[in-house]
């Protein structure tokens, strides 16, 4: 066991019982901390702590009023855009009205228009057919007094037989 004993000892700063976690291995124990030095580091840090939280809520507060004003104005365009398209709405609807309406006057005058025009074509077609049956009468009538006319003449010379 001697051997390795001197190894231990030729390894060296070897101790068999390192003593208490945190403490020093040559057997001087470490100062404690000052309980009021901590505390009072917390403080400190949490003052620091407490300031920028007070610095985030009151920009947070002026962010909150600009949404708000923001909130406020688009409403107001947002109302005054529904009038403006209500009435453009009324406007359009009202000139679609007159629209329609002077269409359907234009195709009654058209209709009207056409229905004058087919009767006076057919106005023109019965004096033609009237035309052409006199046409055909006057012929008829003149075939007829051609024929007649020999007889007449015997009729006017005091022939009083007809042949």
């Amino acid at each position: 066991m001697h051997l390795s004993a001197l190894l231990l000892l030729l390894s060296g700063d070897v101790e068999s019982n390192p003593g208490p976690p945190g403490g020093s291995r040559r057997g001087r124990p470490e100062p404690k901390p000052d309980k009021h030095q901590l505390l009072q580091e917390k403080v400190d840090g949490q003052e620091t702590k407490i300031q920028e939280l007070e610095t985030l809520v009151l920009s947070q507060k002026e962010v909150i009023e600009e949404l708000r004003t923001a909130q406020v104005e688009l409403r107001e365009n947002l109302e005054s855009a529904k009038v403006e398209s209500e009435r453009r709405l009324k406007e359009a609807v009202e000139a679609e009205k007159v629209r329609a309406e002077e269409e359907t006057q234009r195709r009654q005058v058209a209709e009207r228009e056409r229905i004058k025009l087919e009767m006076e074509a057919e106005k023109v077609r019965a004096k033609e057919e009237v035309a052409e049956t006199l046409r055909e009468a006057m012929e008829r009538e003149q075939v007829a007094q051609s024929n007649l006319v020999p007889h007449h003449v015997r009729v006017r010379r005091g022939d009083a037989r007809k042949t």
